[in-house]
Formats: C-alpha cells, sequence, structure tokens
C-alpha cells in the first residue's frame, strides 16, 4: 500500500457466506523501512518479489537533473521545480500553455538521477492532463484568477510571460499577459 512500498498491507476478513454478510475486518498496515521480526518463509519469498518489482518501477532512474530545483509552496515567484515540470507537461502535450493548481506541488527536486519516487514526492497527486482549446480571453481571466487569489493555492504555469506586482496587493496585480515569446494573447483567439 502507500507508494513506493512504504507499506505492507494485509486485510483479514470473516464473511458469511449464506447471509452475504461481512463479519469482522480486521487491517494491518506495516511499514516496510521500520518493520522487525523474523517472516515465515513462503511470506518472506513472496514480498521480496513484490519488493523487487515496486523499486524497479519506482527507484529505476529516469532522468539526470543538473541543478536543486527548490520549491516554496505559498509564494508567487517563479519556482524553478515547478517550472521545469510544468514545461515538460507542456511540451509532452504538444501545447502552447500548461496551467497548474500551485498546491499540488509539494518539494522541490535535487540534482541528481531522478526516480519516479522523486517525481511523486515533489507532486503526488494523480491529477489528469487535459488538453483543451480555450480563448485568449478565458486563459487571461484563468492566470489573473489563479494569481491575485491566495485562497485555494496560486495558479502555475508554463508557456506565458506575465508581468506585474509580486508584491502588490492581490486586485490588479497583473499588468500584461503574452506567451514566452512575447506574442500577444488574443481574446478572441482560441489556444491549446
Amino acid at each position: 500500500s502507500g507508494w513506493a512500498g512504504n507499506n505492507v498491507a494485509l486485510v483479514r476478513v470473516q464473511y458469511d457466506r449464506e447471509q452475504h454478510k461481512l463479519l469482522q475486518a480486521e487491517p494491518l498496515i506495516v511499514r516496510t523501512a521500520t518493520a522487525t521480526g523474523k517472516l515465515s518463509e513462503p511470506l518472506a519469498t513472496r514480498l521480496q518479489g513484490y519488493l523487487t518489482a515496486v523499486d524497479k518501477k519506482y527507484h529505476t532512474p529516469l532522468a539526470v537533473n543538473d541543478q536543486d530545483l527548490p520549491y516554496e509552496r505559498r509564494s508567487i515567484e517563479e519556482r524553478a521545480c515547478a517550472d521545469v515540470l510544468l514545461d515538460l507537461v507542456r511540451q509532452k502535450a504538444g501545447a502552447r500553455v500548461a496551467l497548474c493548481n500551485g498546491g499540488g506541488f509539494r518539494t522541490g527536486l535535487a540534482r541528481g538521477q531522478v526516480t519516479l519516487a522523486d517525481v511523486l514526492k515533489v507532486w503526488p497527486f494523480k491529477d489528469d492532463l487535459y488538453l483543451a482549446d480555450i480563448s485568449g480571453r478565458v486563459l487571461k481571466a484563468a492566470v489573473t484568477n489563479g494569481l491575485e487569489t491566495n485562497e485555494r493555492g496560486l495558479l502555475r504555469f508554463s508557456g506565458l510571460k506575465v508581468v506585474g506586482r509580486v508584491n502588490g496587493p492581490a486586485a490588479g496585480r497583473i499588468s500584461s499577459i503574452t506567451f514566452s515569446d512575447g506574442t500577444p494573447v488574443e481574446d478572441n483567439r482560441d489556444y491549446k
């Protein structure tokens, strides 16, 4: 259970087949990092196969990060970790812009080899990627709302250049929104 093999879970149940009724359920969760004691040989063998598969999936290097990418959650300034991950999402989706709730990022990414476990520490939620066509007017409104409202976590984005007063009052903080290359975002044009 958990992710990256952090826990081993077992649920013992007692079920009455005639009445089609669950009589008892006893859950047991053991953290693999702190587990002590000796397992029976059949269970140890079975568990080792599982742990080997989990280790391969979550701890096989996917890439190499050549610099520390810090992240501070409640900040409106750009954060390298969110920028890099959203740039990758945008490129993979073939989109002009990527938007994401900044509250979804939890930590930075250290220099060195990057594994799936590392990515899940940074971005631990099973968020879905949606590719949509939206008008420039809606895009600008979403960015403005996401950067002027601190209640739900700050918006993170890729593919845009936003100019404004970072430390100014939330209302009216943004003075212009263009694409990263300086191209204007046109209100009546659709973008992916």
